[in-house]
């Protein structure tokens, strides 16, 4: 399986310059038409493969679809206004 040859060259070259995989922070994804993970054979990246990952705080879901991304920002979004919205009377205090 070439995916699977191509992680150990990554992990040997890696090896060679004295650093490691994260293998808890691992993430794989398939691409494909189905929201769902296509059942095709990964061999030791099996354990690793999810229906969506995170990379740099953005998530992607294997079948492109925004909705859950944009979810989770527009939760993010109101708990943040929450938490401005409980300060806001000390700010008005302070300007008196």
């Amino acid at each position: 399986m070439p995916l699977v040859h191509c992680l150990n060259d990554i992990q040997a070259w890696m090896a060679l310059n004295f650093l490691n995989i994260n293998e808890s922070k691992t993430e794989v994804i398939v691409f494909g038409p189905n929201s769902d993970v296509p059942s095709i054979d990964l061999g030791s990246l099996q354990p690793y493969a999810k229906p969506m990952v995170t990379n740099l705080g953005v998530k992607i879901d294997s079948a492109f679809k925004l909705d859950k991304p944009m979810n989770s920002v527009v939760e993010s979004s109101f708990y943040h206004l929450r938490l401005l919205s409980k300060i806001k009377p000390v700010f008005i205090l302070f300007r008196l």
